[in-house]
């Protein structure tokens, strides 16, 4: 048990070496590996890590252009320590490395990161777990959340505007994301802070529409029923459509 103990020690070390060459290109000391072997593993992982961040981010990479998105491939894959064991959620350690290291990229374009979340959610709402869903119709007093949703507030308005547009035209925006339940499509409705703050109450309101549009409102000072009624009901009718509400 002890021999074992010490093999499973040993070869974690070694996986970790390898890693480390991996990323660096640089062979640490302790390695036990053939030398003239170990290019291939490199350029065999590289390419895993470039082929699958090239199709989560197909946006950044035309942006960025062949080199400097190359470059900042080649920054991430040596500088950051990824520990995802599934492939498909490496991804969003780009964001993670572009929002929380230092790094030239981030210098240069100070919108990377949120262009690089924004992409990224798409990918978050499509690949999650499925989870339980209730089958009353929504209505006023009672909403039927589509539980794969995402609210998200943007500084730059990459939903509606080409990269080389929004960065010109900075505007902070709330946009609400969510998995089309029908088609598994990925759709996306802006929606105004009032509402934000609306959807997000409805949790601990008990889903009350009504009741979370009327506090919400207030706090605006906006207290007239007749008016709240009405956008209410337009925004019921409007998101059971678009599929939010179910």
């Amino acid at each position: 048990m002890g021999s074992n103990s010490i093999l499973k020690a040993e070869t974690k070390q070694q996986q970790q070496l390898l890693a480390e060459y991996c990323r660096t290109g640089n062979i640490p000391e302790g390695l036990l590996a053939k030398p003239d072997r170990l290019h291939h593993y490199r350029r065999l992982v590289y390419n895993v890590i470039y082929d699958t961040l090239a199709s989560a981010y197909p946006i950044t990479k035309a942006y960025l252009g062949k080199e400097k998105w190359k470059l900042l491939v080649d920054d991430f894959f040596k500088n950051f320590p990824n520990q995802n064991a599934q492939i498909w959620r490496m991804p969003y350690g780009l964001f993670e490395y572009l929002n929380d290291y230092p790094n030239p990229h981030s210098e240069t374009y100070p919108f990377l990161a949120e262009l690089v979340y924004f992409e990224w959610l798409e990918i978050e709402l499509y690949a999650e777990s499925d989870l339980a869903l209730r089958k009353e119709s929504s209505t006023l007093e009672s909403v039927n959340l589509n539980p794969h949703h995402r609210i998200v507030q943007l500084n730059y308005p990459f939903h509606a505007l080409s990269v080389e547009e929004a960065v010109k035209a900075p505007k902070a925006t709330f946009i609400v994301l969510f998995r089309n339940l029908e088609n598994y499509k990925i759709e996306f409705s802006e929606v105004s802070i009032l509402v934000a703050q609306v959807l997000e109450a409805l949790p601990k309101n008990d889903f009350d529409f009504i009741h979370s549009m009327k506090k919400t409102a207030a706090q605006y000072n906006i207290t007239e029923l007749p008016i709240i009624e009405k956008q209410a009901n337009a925004l019921l009718l409007k998101f059971k459509q678009l599929g939010l509400f179910l």
